[in-house]
């Protein structure tokens, strides 16, 4: 890394100590491939031992607007996000119950990302009714991916 690199590394590490409450320290920073395309990051130590990476690039260090990590993308979105994909994936849509009360948690974390499981059931070929999981991850700006087990 060139000092000039290393400088404006240094200046956006002290913006997020100044604009991000959650980031109580630095625990580290370089140049590299990361989200977006920003050149730099940082990684914030936050409350509880929660470690979270804040990206940005040259510009961000030097303009006024704060620099912090990214909000999560809305949380009832996303669990409308992680519903939609459980029936995209289902075998047979039409059987699928979603257990919206005591199936149904979320988490964010200090990137920006959200985890929604959901407990769901469907039928499958046999007409048989499982019991699965599913673990949603939403990014901050929308994106979603699924993974669906079988709960035992």
């Amino acid at each position: 890394m060139t000092p000039e690199d290393r400088s404006f590394l240094r200046v956006g590490a002290l913006k997020i100590l100044n604009d991000d409450k959650r980031c109580l320290r630095i625990d580290g920073g370089s140049k590299g491939s990361s989200s977006g395309g920003k050149q730099y990051y940082v990684t914030c130590g936050g409350s509880g031992g929660e470690l979270f990476n804040v990206f940005f690039d040259k510009a961000d260090a030097i303009v006024q607007t704060p620099l912090k990590h990214p909000e999560p993308f809305d949380e009832t979105s996303s669990r409308r996000l992680c519903e939609a994909a459980i029936k995209e994936s289902a075998s047979h849509p039409s059987t699928v119950n979603i257990h919206s009360f005591m199936g149904y948690a979320t988490k964010t974390f200090g990137n920006g990302n959200r985890f929604v499981w959901q407990t769901f059931s469907a039928k499958n070929s046999y007409g048989l009714e499982l019991t699965y999981q599913a673990l949603c991850t939403v990014t901050p700006d929308g994106k979603s991916e699924i993974t669906i087990s079988e709960k035992k």
